[in-house]
């Protein structure tokens, strides 16, 4: 007798096999592909919530977000949420803070790509550059509906740590509270 075949089933069994063709990570890492295809209600949450069709294109219409968000971003929260923000007619902003100068005695050195983009990451691995669409000197409160504050390895440390991303606290008329 034969069984039906189950495509999903199929694709996910490929995904796990080509899993094991990688070499091991140097550190923790994730697979997002395993991710959204494992069983488990929160998994079929994600997947649903990064590849369903959007249900109403036009939910966010004439809405402007900004995501907040600077080195060791995750990958998935900020690409995710832009492109179902953007799917929902939303306009969406990448807002960070200036990499700034760093003292020659801290041995910090960066590339060149981190003056106009952000490191992703994918739990703790370099994961690739999202670009900068607005520098948090730059943007004012007053021109987005709403802020979203991506999780990281870094990045919710580094924005805890930076005085204008403080100052981006809501309140109901929008104006950032002082410091």
């Amino acid at each position: 007798m034969n069984k039906p075949h189950d495509p999903a089933s199929a694709q996910n069994a490929a995904l796990a096999r080509m899993q094991q063709y990688m070499t091991p990570s140097p550190v923790p890492s994730i697979s997002t592909e395993l991710l959204v295809t494992a069983d488990g209600e929160l998994n079929r949450e994600l997947n649903r919530f990064l590849f369903d069709p959007p249900s109403n294109p036009d939910l966010l219409k004439g809405k402007t977000i900004a995501i907040c968000c600077t080195n060791g971003v995750e990958e998935v929260e900020i690409t995710g949420a832009t492109r179902w923000l953007t799917e929902h007619g939303a306009k969406v902003h990448v807002v960070s803070p200036r990499i700034g100068e760093f003292h020659p005695t801290l041995g910090l050195r960066f590339p060149p790509l981190c003056a106009t983009h952000v490191l992703a990451i994918r739990l703790m691995e370099n994961a690739g550059w999202i670009k900068i669409d607005r520098y948090l000197d730059e943007a004012k409160v007053a021109d987005y509906d709403a802020v979203i504050a991506p999780g990281g390895c870094w990045n919710p440390d580094f924005l805890r740590a930076d005085k204008r991303a403080l100052r981006c606290r809501w309140q109901p008329d929008h104006r950032p509270l002082p410091l």
